[in-house]
């Protein structure tokens, strides 16, 4: 018999611009899961979740998160440059 027990993503993340934050889009393993983050997110806040990705993460290999948009409350976004490329896939 396999055991299985998952495991949390907790997330932690700082809004650096001047604008307050209304969508953080991460991707996970290179773009293999995705998780959209939606409120009200100050300037210099830090914003912490607990089991980010849902009911538990079930792979600690995969550790891997970045951040691919960010989308402001003035209608501005930021796209890190390679994500166009990694959501393609």
């Amino acid at each position: 018999m396999v055991g299985f027990t998952p495991s949390t993503l907790d997330l932690s993340f700082v809004n650096n611009g001047n604008v307050a934050a209304t969508k953080v889009t991460f991707l996970l393993d290179g773009g293999a899961r995705r998780i959209e983050d939606r409120g009200t997110f100050a300037p210099g806040v830090t914003i912490k979740r607990e089991d980010a990705a849902g009911i538990g993460y079930n792979d600690l290999s995969r550790e891997n998160v970045t951040v691919s948009e960010v989308d402001f409350a003035d209608g501005t976004s930021w796209h890190a440059p390679e994500a166009s490329n990694v959501a393609s896939r």
